[in-house]
């Protein structure tokens, strides 16, 4: 482990610089206000100009080189392997966090602009020939999106990963309206951390109490819009591929929801196997991965270096199958238009009240009359500690594969004879059923 001196008054211990990587470190963008923003620069040892590969974010860009398992920090790419195959990679640090100089601002109007400028400040550099694209994954990802949507001339792709649209619903009010507690607690509070690091800088301004803000607006309110990704996806125009899990709890829905606001002309989607669990992050995992960083360097070279890797002639949409374990290929963006939208019906039992499952579900549409079901909190509660469905529903036997792809939405009817509704949510979840039961 060797220390890498930032200057006199800081000091961060880091991993040694990859074979045929050489470092420019701490270096300053000046924004159109005057602040000044840090970045970070890995070049090939040769001298001369290359295209760039950016990513902004608000964590710490001397952690890059470091292990995919640790974090946030690792999610904008890897330096050793895109520098070797001739590129500059940067990653700048968003105002207010780190070395840079401002007010955090988390993901406004000021930040969404800061990347404009970043960008066109790096298209200045001697050592860039004027081609810069963007990758990164989680917020690194999301930044590309403000940042394209604004159009800077030398901005000429962009590779977002595991990248949501919709803040309100996929980050901080999970699906609207209930605080996302879990995910904020773990990453807020780290993103906090990140934002008082590394201490005191010159023109560095304390970080805004965003978790206040987040509570204020509990609605998606002007708060949410100035940061409405939907509303901005309309207006990326450049090469754009979209990298994303097939079923990560925080990110995927957003993120194919918004792939079909994208404009762009050469537009690329893959959906990649899951990952389960919380602890090891999709998109750290992608820029670890051999074949994900050459299928994405194909598209750099074609968008950075105008080299013929054919990449856009192959079919638009790349898909891994949970179901059998294989790769398969469309030529459009999902939904697909062969889709057969398939709508199912709770139907009760009453038979089987107390013990699931308490109903069936099949295509048929429900009768005048039919019954519904009455619980209360005790038993609801009963049923939660010991980690069981309140009310659970099956189908049939299946007589043939059934294979579940797309958005999946549920519409439930009920009513509260309480005056209280705060405590109240509704959870359901799709499971496949073993013949055994399991």
């Amino acid at each position: 482990m060797e220390v890498k001196r930032m200057n006199e008054k800081y000091e961060i211990a880091g991993l040694p610089l990859p074979k045929g990587v050489r470092m420019i470190e701490n270096f300053y963008l000046e924004m159109r206000d005057g602040i000044r923003i840090a970045a970070d620069a890995y070049l090939p040892e040769a001298e001369g100009s290359y295209p760039v590969i950016l990513s902004l974010c608000p964590y710490k860009k001397e952690a890059q080189l470091g292990s995919p398992l640790k974090g946030f920090h690792s999610e904008g790419g890897n330096p050793a392997f895109f520098v070797p195959n001739g590129y500059v990679m940067v990653f700048a640090t968003v105002r207010g966090a780190g070395m840079s100089q401002g007010q955090y601002n988390f993901m406004g109007e000021i930040e969404q602009k800061d990347g404009y400028d970043i960008v066109e400040g790096i298209a200045g550099m001697p050592w860039c020939n004027g081609n810069i694209g963007m990758l990164g994954g989680s917020y690194l990802g999301k930044s590309q999106y403000y940042v394209a949507a604004q159009k800077p001339p030398h901005l000429k792709c962009i590779v977002p990963c595991d990248a949501g649209t919709d803040l309100y619903r996929d980050l901080v009010y999970q699906s609207g309206g209930m605080f996302h507690r879990g995910f904020m607690a773990n990453w807020g509070i780290n993103l906090y951390d990140e934002l008082l690091y590394p201490g005191l800088v010159e023109g560095k301004q304390e970080p805004p109490n965003f978790f206040a803000e987040l509570l204020i607006h509990y609605l998606d309110d002007e708060f949410y819009q100035e940061r409405n990704l939907l509303k901005l996806l309309s207006e990326i125009e450049i090469p754009t591929m979209a990298v994303l899990s097939g079923s990560a709890w925080l990110h995927s829905r957003g993120m194919l929801r918004g792939i079909n606001h994208i404009k762009a002309s050469n537009l690329k989607v893959v959906i990649a196997p899951s990952v389960h669990g919380r602890i090891t992050m999709f998109s750290t995992l992608v820029w670890h991965n051999e074949n994900f960083n050459n299928y994405i360097l194909r598209w750099f070279d074609k968008w950075l270096k105008n080299i013929d890797t054919g990449i856009t002639e192959e079919p638009q949409v790349v898909v891994y199958d949970s179901g059998n374990g294989e790769w398969r290929y469309e030529d459009e963006c999902p939904p697909l238009k062969r889709t057969q939208w398939t709508e199912f019906y709770l139907h009760p039992d009453l038979y089987k009240y107390n013990e699931p499952p308490q109903g069936r579900i099949d295509t048929m549409s429900p009768v005048v009359g039919e019954k519904s079901y009455n619980y209360t909190t005790p038993r609801i509660r009963t049923e939660l500690i010991a980690n069981k469905p309140v009310l659970a529903y099956t189908s049939s036997p299946l007589s043939d594969n059934l294979k579940v792809w797309g958005p999946v939405s549920v519409t439930l009817h009920g009513s509260i004879d309480s005056l209280d509704t705060s405590m109240w949510a509704y959870f359901v979840k799709i499971v496949d059923l073993a013949p055994d039961g399991s």
